[in-house]
């Protein structure tokens, strides 16, 4: 064939396959009656559904998009790839079951964190490889007894998952091969699920180095149990204390927990915190590297925080809170050192934000909103006077900071905006220059512009 035919053909393949591509996201456009035209590339289309699909879905069904960078169908009525984070994946509320294709997420190196607890389906399945070659997923949680069966190589080679919490059927052969950095599965069922000989190839379970919890009731079952028992030596009961207990918590040392409760702190193996609104204060060390912790909500009557109280708890990456101004006002009053220096998301009433807006603060405290990476905007009022060290630290998401105060509030460090995307520091018109040559804020004069009208 001449060098022209084979040309030809390259080109008419890949206008057949790019044909393809539209058709598909068109179909996936005219289901949220997305408007898209002829003259739109692929990219275009798919920016339009993010910014139509999103904000429809969440309103329509409660599931959260987080960063789509691609739209695909995973399957029947699921589109969502390549994010993030899931927190809960956006799926019709009138399908009932089906699986995740193969392959459906794998080599996606955005992803750190899956939840797919709350899904409107039943006995759904992780099919071979569906999340193969995430080499940044940490966390994954499926435990409200919707899942059936992790397929071969569900997992295979995700290097960085530390902690998995699931109820399910059945673990295929190699689901979890690979993962090397499992510090620890907790499974909610109280029946083991069946376990193929291979299912944690070449993983820390397999090593021995991570444990596996399962309920305080079921640890002789699952010892006993078919292929579990290889894994006798590792299997330990999890325990999740009432909020009472944690008042019990000063510096570091617990009393008036339970047995049970007292185990489940020194052994580590606390993931969520609840604070009643009893508690005040937070001791110093209280919490310090409880590796598992991932949720904590503070309640607005918390107003001091101890040195090192999560010092080392390098999981969190959920913070619930009451209000913004209570965060600032309130829990932050008196803080050594900030929850928040390894969270990435907040929450308000069972919803991540990601616009920060204060109303009535003069403070803004240490560490306030550091590493918050899922923040794109912040709008300080006029009433500020202070903006402490690392108070916005690694927000890197940013793409606008706005403040209305007139006067430059006092800014203590550079690293308050540090990592924050470069983006631009809005400020009053009159005040740009003010902003610009202030001590420590003219290290980021070329960023500090006018408030837009």
């Amino acid at each position: 064939m001449a060098d022209i035919d084979v040309v030809n053909s390259k080109i008419e393949s890949l206008t057949t396959e790019a044909q393809s591509l539209r058709t598909k996201i068109k179909s996936i456009a005219n289901k949220y009656d997305v408007l898209i035209t002829d003259d739109d590339t692929p990219e275009t289309m798919l920016d339009k559904i993010v910014d139509e699909v999103e904000p429809k879905k969440t309103v329509r069904t409660g599931f959260k998009y987080k960063r789509c960078y691609a739209l695909e169908m995973l399957f029947n009525n699921m589109y969502y790839i390549n994010a993030e984070t899931i927190g809960a994946i956006g799926i019709d509320n009138t399908y009932n079951g089906g699986n995740f294709k193969n392959y459906a997420l794998a080599n996606n190196t955005k992803l750190n964190a899956v939840n797919l607890n709350n899904l409107p389906v039943s006995g759904f399945n992780v099919s071979q490889y569906c999340f193969a070659s995430c080499t940044n997923l940490e966390n994954f949680e499926a435990s409200d007894g919707k899942l059936g069966t992790i397929y071969g190589y569900a997992f295979d080679s995700c290097t960085k998952l530390k902690n998995v919490k699931i109820n399910c059927s059945n673990i295929y052969d190699y689901a979890f091969n690979g993962c090397s950095a499992l510090t620890s599965l907790t499974i909610t069922n109280t029946t083991p699920p069946t376990l193929q000989a291979n299912a944690f190839a070449s993983s820390a379970i397999a090593s021995g180095t991570a444990t596996i919890y399962v309920p305080s009731s079921a640890v002789a079952t699952y010892q006993a149990a078919s292929g579990w028992s290889t894994y006798s030596s590792q299997i330990a009961p999890y325990y999740v204390p009432t909020p009472e207990e944690y008042l019990n918590i000063s510096n570091g040392v617990c009393s008036g927990f339970t047995t049970a409760g007292q185990a489940a702190y020194d052994n580590n193996q606390i993931t969520t915190l609840v604070f009643p609104d009893t508690v005040t204060s937070i001791a110093n060390n209280a919490f310090e590297n409880k590796t598992r912790l991932a949720t904590v909500y503070f309640p607005a009557s918390i107003t001091s925080i101890g040195s090192s109280a999560f010092n080392g708890c390098s999981n969190v990456t959920k913070v619930a809170v009451s209000s913004i101004d209570d965060w600032l006002n309130t829990t932050l009053t008196n803080v050594t050192s900030s929850p928040l220096y390894y969270a990435k998301h907040i929450y308000i009433g069972g919803n991540e934000i990601t616009s920060v807006v204060a109303n009535n603060v003069t403070n803004i405290p240490v560490g306030a909103f550091y590493n918050c990476a899922s923040i794109t905007s912040i709008s300080l009022p006029s009433t500020v006077t202070n903006i402490s060290p690392s108070a916005f630290y690694g927000c890197s998401g940013l793409t606008g900071i706005t403040i209305q105060a007139t006067t430059p509030p006092t800014l203590s460090a550079t690293n308050s905006f540090y990592d924050t995307n470069d983006c631009p520091i809005y400020v009053p018109s009159a005040n740009v220059t003010d902003y610009q040559t202030a001590n420590i804020w003219s290290n980021f004069a070329s960023r500090i512009q006018a408030i837009q009208p």
